[in-house]
């Protein structure tokens, strides 16, 4: 803000205030991870990411993108919320976009993985014991190991026999 005053050849003067208005152009910067490790046990309904950015103004928070039905955004503080828990899905990796936008309009858009962190041990579906006819060859497969994991399963032998079995 200030003030400019004309003055004419005979000495008259006249004055007027001038304010002057900054117009915000810049988009919000985030500064929030664009990655981010969930664990596959977390429950439908928590907080799994907060949102943030950078401006001179107030921000608003948006969601899209092919995952963002899975989740839900509070506007204003950028809240995260998981709407179904991982282990039901058998995703190993969610992709969203967030979007702020200042009060003048001006908008950022950041592309979010969300990687989801296995951490149960697998089940056996298999049956925990197997009959065998004695004096089979070496080689016979006496018992076939099954189980339910969302990741691959490696299988290792201990035990007192388990050097009699590959």
């Amino acid at each position: 803000n200030f003030d400019i005053t004309a003055v004419d050849t005979r000495g008259n003067a006249s004055t007027q205030s001038v304010v002057v208005n900054v117009k915000d152009t810049k988009a919000p910067v985030f500064t929030s991870d664009s990655s981010i490790t969930i664990d596959d046990t977390v429950e439908k309904g928590s907080v799994v990411y907060d949102v943030k950015a950078t401006d001179k103004s107030e921000l608003r928070f948006e969601l899209a993108g092919r995952d963002s039905n899975v989740f839900s955004l509070k506007e204003k503080s950028g809240e995260l919320i998981i709407q179904q828990s991982p282990e039901l899905t058998n995703k190993t990796e969610y992709a969203i976009n967030v979007t702020a936008t200042d009060s003048q309009g001006n908008g950022t858009t950041q592309a979010v993985m969300i990687n989801v962190n296995d951490t149960k041990a697998p089940v056996f579906t298999s049956s925990g014991s197997s009959s065998v006819d004695e004096n089979v060859s070496p080689g016979f497969s006496v018992y076939q190991a099954a189980t339910s994991d969302a990741s691959s399963v490696q299988y290792s032998l201990t035990g007192d026999d388990a050097s009699d079995f590959t």
